[in-house]
């Protein structure tokens, strides 16, 4: 791949496909490049965190937020020895909790004035309706930057 850019916002849910696109994004950013995580925090997630007992937002959302980080890093840093690019590409990790997914991305991509979003997607079906996944079909028809994808692998 030819691509590479100083700047890149790659979404993750914590996924292995979504692993996949954070060393695809590290691969593509440039040595002095920041590459951005960013996790959606979706408001079922809220209900379900803490053995299935909903938290209240007022008093347990910043904590969750910032547990929530510490786990990005720690997989961040797992990931870092499987990755091509060298020690010279910083990362950021940012964390959303007041909007859906896409919209989330969207506004972090302004926001970190990305020139890249790399993004993993859970679609696995046949045709064009149900190959990408909802928040990638949606970041694909709304974002002006170049979007990759990474997918799992077909078996």
């Amino acid at each position: 791949m030819t691509c590479a850019c100083r700047v890149i916002l790659c979404p993750t849910d914590l996924s292995p496909v979504s692993d996949d696109a954070v060393e695809l994004a590290f691969t593509l950013a440039l040595p002095g490049g920041t590459v951005h995580l960013l996790h959606v925090l979706e408001e079922g997630v809220l209900a379900t965190v803490g053995g299935g007992r909903p938290l209240p937002p007022t008093t347990q959302l910043p904590r969750l937020l910032e547990a929530l980080e510490r786990d990005l890093e720690t997989r961040q840093r797992r990931l870092r020895p499987r990755l091509a690019a060298s020690g010279s590409v910083l990362h950021r990790v940012h964390v959303a909790h007041d909007l859906p997914p896409a919209s989330a991305i969207e506004r972090s991509a302004a926001e970190v004035q990305a020139e890249l979003i790399v993004m993993g997607t859970h679609g696995n079906g046949h045709h064009d309706d149900i190959t990408l996944g909802s928040v990638a079909r949606h970041v694909l028809a709304h974002t002006h930057l170049p979007v990759v994808l990474a997918r799992p692998a077909v078996a």
